[in-house]
């Protein structure tokens, strides 16, 4: 089972009075936690390999920016983690060439 995660907005520095954004921002929080369990899950479930979130975007059907900030407050509540490998960040390719860090279950 996943351990709770703060509700908090992970971005509020970023919204700079933006009405918009905060309403984006009011509404998110009534589906907030249902969709950190589905990243957790998701990731969960990619096991030893884990997921980018590009990965999770293109099997979702969703944008990028729609899930990200879920990676990020797992993250934050130190859910999910990003690791390394010899030194380096454990990295894939994305849809559009770049590399993305790969997130994991915390231990």
């Amino acid at each position: 089972m996943m351990p709770q995660a703060r509700t908090e907005d992970i971005t509020s520095g970023r919204h700079g009075g933006n009405p918009e954004s905060e309403a984006a921002q009011a509404d998110r929080i009534h589906r907030g936690p249902s969709q950190r369990r589905r990243v957790w899950l998701e990731v969960y479930h990619a096991g030893i390999r884990g997921v980018t979130v590009d990965e999770l975007a293109e099997k979702w059907g969703a944008e990028v920016n729609r899930i990200s900030g879920r990676f990020s407050e797992l993250s934050r509540d130190g859910l999910i983690e990003r690791r390394e490998n010899k030194g380096k960040r454990v990295t894939r390719r994305t849809r559009s060439g770049s590399r993305a860090a790969v997130w994991f279950i915390t231990p």
